[in-house]
């Protein structure tokens, strides 16, 4: 119990440390290890590093990601003022036109719900993150020529996946008439 009698939120002890969804992350290792199994060939460089290391490590790639992604300036305002992440996030009070847009729609599908997209890109970032480690090698070239590993880019912007930058993007800037 926390001081004024209220329940202590569900979390993940594993090994010493904690994962608290809705606190410090969005999705549990489990969902990322059934979200990169489910995306990712087991060719995949990077799911082969996700698979093989251990959940300490799992957990700091994906608080990274987090630190990341709620850096960024996110269009309307938390649905839970007094939550610790961005999301759930509304557009509530929003005039008739934006209420019209997919953005609002996409946002108010279910105030107390983070959205699919976001839980989507704090694991594609967690691989972005991982992908940043690697350095680029006469291997990684050939690796990268087979389709086994991404790309090499330089960074694109605040997040280290380009893929999760695509799926934050309608909930970030401003919405237009």
């Amino acid at each position: 119990m926390r001081r004024g009698g209220a329940c202590a939120s569900p979390s993940l002890y594993r090994g010493g440390s904690m994962l608290e969804v809705g606190k410090n992350t969005y999705v549990t290792i489990e969902e990322a290890d059934a979200y990169i199994a489910e995306n990712y060939s087991e060719k995949n460089i990077l799911r082969a590093h996700w698979t093989v290391s251990p959940d300490e490590y799992k957990e700091q790639y994906l608080r990274k990601s987090m630190i990341e992604i709620e850096s960024l300036p996110f269009v309307g305002r938390k649905t839970i003022w007094s939550g610790e992440l961005q999301f759930p996030r509304t557009l509530l009070n929003a005039p008739l036109y934006v209420r019209r847009s997919p953005i609002y729609l996409l946002y108010n599908r279910n105030d107390c719900e983070v959205p699919k997209e976001v839980k989507e890109a704090e694991i594609e970032n967690a691989l972005g993150i991982i992908q940043k480690s690697y350095r680029p090698t006469s291997k990684a070239a050939v690796l990268s020529a087979l389709g086994l590993v991404p790309v090499f880019s330089q960074e694109s912007g605040k997040l280290s996946s380009e893929k999760a930058e695509r799926l934050l993007k309608p909930f970030l800037g401003t919405i237009k008439a």
